[in-house]
């Protein structure tokens, strides 16, 4: 109770949220999405990096295939849940978060682990918040678009273009 009094009264000093007779609303989603951005690094997370010789496509579909199968939490960040909601940018990585289970992913979908040159990233989470509001999108279970836009952002090369363009076509029309 005492974190959430805390960031109520941070929010309500920075005039991002109004007060309201039921509670209170944010008023600048875009403001705070932005800091949250700029403190936010999915580095923290353990990063496991593959290489597969398969298409993205396949691999996203093997990935879900095998998850299910296993019954595996896991769900599309990046570029992989960018391209289901707002295609931006052609990429050349799979990236995607899963949950540190009782079976060896790479090995079932015969990914090599490599020290460069990845074309499949796994994050083993640091917080398992990563996975609230998940969804389905063709098949592929997919971060939440706050998630993707946040990791969209600390992504090298065009990781901020694709960002925005989710911010423009995704967030921002439902606020």
């Amino acid at each position: 109770m005492g974190q959430v009094s805390n960031v109520k009264r941070l929010l309500e000093d920075r005039e991002w949220i109004s007060t309201r007779a039921n509670g209170f609303v944010l008023t600048e989603p875009e403001k705070l999405l932005l800091e949250w951005s700029e403190n936010y690094n999915y580095r923290k997370n353990r990063i496991l990096e593959y290489y597969s010789l398969k298409s993205m496509p396949e691999i996203e579909t093997d990935l879900a295939k095998v998850c299910a199968q296993n019954e595996v939490r896991y769900a599309l960040t990046g570029f992989s849940g960018a391209a289901r909601l707002a295609p931006a940018v052609r990429y050349q990585r799979v990236t995607a978060f899963v949950n540190e289970g009782e079976m060896d992913l790479a090995t079932s979908l015969d990914f090599k682990p490599v020290s460069s040159g990845a074309n499949v990233i796994l994050l083993v989470p640091y917080d398992k918040g990563v996975f609230y509001g998940t969804q389905v999108v063709d098949g592929v279970r997919i971060a939440s678009p706050i998630q993707i836009y946040l990791d969209l952002m600390g992504f090298r090369g065009r990781g901020e273009e694709a960002a925005k363009v989710l911010l423009e076509k995704v967030l921002r029309p439902k606020w």
